[in-house]
């Protein structure tokens, strides 16, 4: 079938409502049965189109599945750009920043339903589908590091941070934030109290601080 376009989406009246359907429908399918035995006629009946329409729209199953991670990640990146702003370009307090902005992408990328589903989903199927984990990657993970990575090249320049790596330091970053809650999550393990999640990323902060503070001497004012 011919690949399809988002331009050719915008021709169904009320596309967009639509569009959440589809993917509302496709998560759920997906996350409920993986994606080799996800049903495209069920999921096209429970958003309330054709599956020709579909089709035409979407491509494959496949180009599905990337125009819904691309449709729940979107959205989500723009908060998280927009936090990362509020929390970490002009903070002076730098601890305090980054434990806010640390919470803040736990409960944007870690926390919310949609994005558990996809993840769980990816775990399950990435070693059969290599390019549903390319997919994925291109729509959320790569795009949010360039947005970590821009926030601690900042950092340091105002002297702040001492990094001379900052791709290194924002996996660094990553894994002392995220880890904990992102195993209890993909595993399952049962609802998170917020204490756990605080401590566990002013824990995760304050080593980052340790290994990434800068010389007494040169701390901007």
């Amino acid at each position: 079938m011919p690949e399809a376009t988002p331009e050719a989406a915008r021709h169904i009246h009320g596309w967009p409502e639509k569009r959440r359907a589809i993917a509302t429908a496709a998560i759920g399918a997906f996350a409920r049965d993986g994606f080799a035995r996800a049903n495209v006629t069920a999921i096209a009946a429970e958003a309330g189109v054709s599956k020709r329409t579909l089709y035409k729209h979407y491509g494959d199953k496949e180009q599905l599945f990337r125009a819904v991670v691309e449709d729940v990640v979107t959205s989500l990146q723009q908060r998280f750009t927009q936090t990362s702003d509020l929390h970490l370009r002009h903070s002076k307090d730098i601890r305090a920043g980054l434990i806010a902005f640390g919470l803040a992408w736990i409960r944007t990328f870690l926390l919310a339903p949609d994005l558990i589903a996809l993840r769980r989903l990816l775990v399950a199927e990435g070693a059969h589908f290599p390019s549903l984990i390319e997919a994925w990657r291109r729509a959320g993970p790569d795009p949010v590091n360039a947005v970590v990575r821009d926030q601690l090249s900042r950092l340091h320049d105002r002297g702040l941070l001492n990094i001379p790596d900052t791709a290194r330091a924002v996996d660094h970053l990553a894994a002392l934030l995220l880890y904990r809650v992102n195993n209890r999550v993909l595993f399952g393990l049962g609802p998170i109290p917020e204490q756990d999640i605080e401590d566990y990323v002013t824990d995760g902060v304050d080593a980052f601080l340790r290994m990434y503070a800068p010389p007494t001497t040169t701390i901007a004012d």
